[in-house]
This record gives structure tokens, C-alpha cells and sequence, in this order.
């Protein structure tokens, strides 16, 4: 994008070829005008869970079923007093190696009438 812009490209030109919007690239020159960086200075978060939470609630997790990651975000705010939303629950159940299967309907039926009918 520098380069470009060294060449005498405008910004609609650089961001039509780098198929990217045209004030993204303003910003990014801008940038770079200001403090030399060719790179965003994103570091990332923090993890809203430390290392032994997530073990915990792994360990937890292993043992415990549950259907709805709501239910799951309750229990983080009743045992860490965290709040995490729903989506960081469901990329938190990702990245440590959850799966979610939805249940199936299972048929309520007597046991009676099923060996009667086995029976028959």
C-alpha cells in the first residue's frame, strides 16, 4: 500500500486493487505519514478466563451436560463472578475442544404397551 502510494496511486486506485475500502486506506497512510509504521499496533486481549478457570471449567464441563451455552454463561457468573456474553462462551467451548450435538427428541411410551406390542 505504501508502495503504491509512492508510485502516485490515490487511495481509490490502491484500495480498487487491493480490494479493500478507500478510507482504510487513507487511515493506514495516515498512519504511516504520522509514525513511520508500516504494521496496526493490535496487540490483542486479555483472556476473560485465566488458565486454571479454564481448567476448572473444563474439569466441570467433562462432568456436567449442558444444553444452552446461556446455561453455561450462568455458571461462570455464579463461580468466577465473570460476565462473559453467549459468542465468547461458544468460541471459549471451540477453542478448548467442545462440541455441541442437538439433542434429539427420544418418544415417551409405556412400557407396558412396548411388551405387549413386542409380544405381538
Amino acid at each position: 500500500m505504501i508502495l503504491l502510494s509512492d508510485d502516485d496511486w490515490n487511495a481509490e486506485a490502491i484500495a480498487k486493487t487491493l480490494f479493500i475500502d478507500d478510507a482504510t486506506v487513507r487511515r493506514h497512510l495516515n498512519l504511516y505519514n504520522e509514525e513511520q509504521r508500516i504494521t496496526p499496533n493490535n496487540k490483542g486481549s486479555a483472556p476473560l478466563l485465566t488458565k486454571g478457570e479454564s481448567e476448572l471449567l473444563s474439569v466441570h464441563l467433562e462432568a456436567e451436560c449442558y444444553v444452552k451455552a446461556k446455561d453455561i454463561q450462568n455458571y461462570i457468573r455464579a463461580t468466577y463472578s465473570k460476565e462473559l456474553t453467549v459468542p465468547t462462551v461458544t468460541l471459549w467451548l471451540k477453542n478448548n475442544n467442545f462440541t455441541y450435538k442437538k439433542p434429539k427428541l427420544t418418544p415417551k411410551a409405556d412400557p407396558e404397551l412396548q411388551r405387549q406390542f413386542i409380544e405381538h
